[in-house]
């Protein structure tokens, strides 16, 4: 039985899978916590707005979220000299 020629391509990919992997995790870690800012800089005003009411989280937890998001950011994707 021959055995199954394939592209050089998938030898490459397979090669590489991991250090895909690890890049596709950074990208969507950046994606999400890239929302955090805008998020939270919203909730801030709306607890200005309305003098609290109906606020569930006090504005400090929403302070803390402007800086979470781009220092979250910054460790999960710094990149260690190899």
């Amino acid at each position: 039985m021959p055995s199954l020629q394939l592209h050089c391509s998938f030898g490459y990919v397979k090669m590489i899978l991991d250090v895909l992997l690890i890049s596709f995790t950074e990208f969507l870690f950046q994606c999400i916590t890239g929302f955090f800012p805008p998020i939270a800089m919203k909730q801030i005003l709306d607890y200005l707005e309305n003098g609290g009411e109906g606020a569930r989280f006090r504005p400090w937890m929403w302070i803390a979220f402007l800086f979470m998001g781009p220092t979250v950011s910054l460790l999960v994707c710094k990149k260690s000299p190899d």
